[in-house]
């Protein structure tokens, strides 16, 4: 398992390979981290954590932070991966199967899911990573009752929090579980409040 950028979505069909916005999770994983780090090392419950920052390193020390160590992160990402790679291969077989397209419509689909495989794969591994700590970081604020986490703001803050906040709501049920933005010597902030349990 690596980490490396890859970059927007792709759209393959049988007329070629074009892409689609949709911003690759690595992206997110450095901003990520700091949570993470900040999250792991609470001795205390009930508290909130700021982010001031994001931490600069490469890729592979990046990705060994991320996994801490965890088999079961690292289990999670290969069952993804797994899945995934079958699903490349059943969507060739349907492809295969299609009576709607030509044979050398059929082999030029086939040729650009084949030429694309590895952006395809890292770009899901990237995915899964992000999906692991996402899923660690609601844990752990659950477990230690965290209530707020306060990062600067930007679309990157804002895209991370979203993904905490869902993971959070699908988990404790609550409408108090919101992402709000304020002012604070002329800087602006974003804020993820999850109250705790009355």
């Amino acid at each position: 398992m690596k980490l490396e950028r890859t970059g927007e979505k792709l759209l393959i069909s049988h007329r070629g390979i074009s892409y689609k916005f949709s911003q690759d999770r690595y992206d997110l994983l450095r901003y990520l981290l700091p949570i993470l780090i900040m999250l792991r090392d609470l001795s205390k419950q009930r508290t909130s954590i700021e982010i001031d920052h994001i931490l600069k390193m490469d890729d592979r020390e990046l990705l060994e932070k991320l996994l801490n160590n965890s088999q079961k992160k690292i289990e999670i990402i290969e069952e993804n991966m797994a899945n995934y790679k079958e699903k490349l291969s059943l969507d060739i077989k349907e492809i295969k199967e299609d009576s709607n397209l030509l044979k050398i419509e059929k082999d030029t689909y086939i040729a650009n899911l084949e030429i694309m495989e590895d952006y395809l794969l890292q770009r899901r591994f990237n995915k899964a990573l992000y999906h692991v700590c996402v899923d660690e970081v609601r844990d752990i604020m659950l477990e230690r009752e965290v209530t707020k986490i306060v990062t600067p703001f930007s679309g990157n803050y804002m895209h991370l929090l979203t993904s905490i906040k869902n993971d959070l709501k699908a988990t404790r049920v609550s409408s108090a579980i919101k992402i709000s933005s304020f002012r604070k010597n002329d800087i602006e902030y974003l804020l993820l409040n999850n109250p705790v349990y009355i």
